[in-house]
């Protein structure tokens, strides 16, 4: 599968998770509640499918300082909130449950 659409295909199950529209999240908005979808798209993206921060700044159209900022900020996140460590388990168990249904 090529990278773009296995990128794609995450970023999907993301906002399908989150119940937001995919144009949204790719748009330069900075509505928080969108911004901290972004930030566990990056996130997800980076750590959990080791897409790099040059190939995921190149499908949002940002610079890579932004998505490595976004993705250190979530990481401590995760590490020291319960909530947030609590969501990104969530999305990831949301992501691997679509995955064995396809």
């Amino acid at each position: 599968m090529k990278t773009r659409n296995r990128m794609d295909l995450i970023i999907d199950d993301i906002c399908t998770y989150f119940k937001i529209e995919k144009e949204s999240v790719i748009a330069k908005t900075n509505k928080q509640d969108v911004a901290i979808v972004r930030n566990y798209i990056y996130y997800i993206l980076h750590y959990n499918y080791n897409f790099s921060v040059s190939q995921i700044a190149k499908r949002f159209d940002r610079c890579r300082r932004e998505i490595h900022y976004r993705v250190s900020e979530l990481k401590y996140r995760i590490e020291y909130f319960p909530f947030n460590k609590q969501e990104y388990q969530d999305i990831v168990k949301f992501i691997n449950t679509k995955k064995e249904v396809n």
